[in-house]
């Protein structure tokens, strides 16, 4: 028994070693992959970022004319930086402007275009705006995107209604 018992032990202390390398396989990959994404991730001037930020915490204070005005200059800084012009327009559709949700939705799609949720957004507000056919292009798109699993059903049911 005693023999058994080393055998147990020098077993499990293989596994032991085989899950603490397979651990750190796994780690490395991970960093390997980050290192790898970090030059492909958005690069965005950091006082634009600052201003973004300070948008997002007016929001969550629900402060929209502040949040618009803290987008709007993170926008002057940054004119690539499609999340500024993101957030702005969902506070503006907020607000019930939709022309400027319209504006800054366009602007963020056209710097951003393979964003399925973007697109599906600007699609229900074309909806809202009474522009079917510009709707449907937008809608079929995001289906193509991936549109998100929570809205698919939303979104077929929102083309039945507006194809003839």
């Amino acid at each position: 028994t005693d023999n058994d018992m080393i055998m147990t032990s020098r077993v499990f202390i293989q596994q032991e070693r085989m899950d603490s390398m397979r651990k750190m396989l796994l780690y490395l990959l991970l960093v390997v992959l980050a290192i790898s994404l970090a030059g492909c991730l958005p690069s965005f001037d950091p006082e634009a970022e600052e201003h973004f930020y300070q948008g997002i915490e007016y929001i969550r204070q629900k402060n929209s004319a502040l949040a618009i005005e803290e987008f709007t200059t993170s926008i002057e800084l940054d004119p690539g930086y499609y999340y500024a012009y993101y957030s702005r327009a969902r506070v503006y559709c907020d607000n019930g402007d939709l022309d400027n949700c319209l504006t800054d939705y366009n602007k963020a799609i056209e710097l951003n275009p393979n964003n399925a949720y973007w697109v599906l957004e600007r699609g229900f507000l074309h909806i809202e705006l009474g522009n079917p056919e510009k709707a449907i292009i937008d809608l079929e798109r995001s289906q193509e995107l991936g549109v998100p699993l929570e809205y698919r059903e939303q979104v077929e049911d929102a083309l039945n209604q507006l194809k003839p």
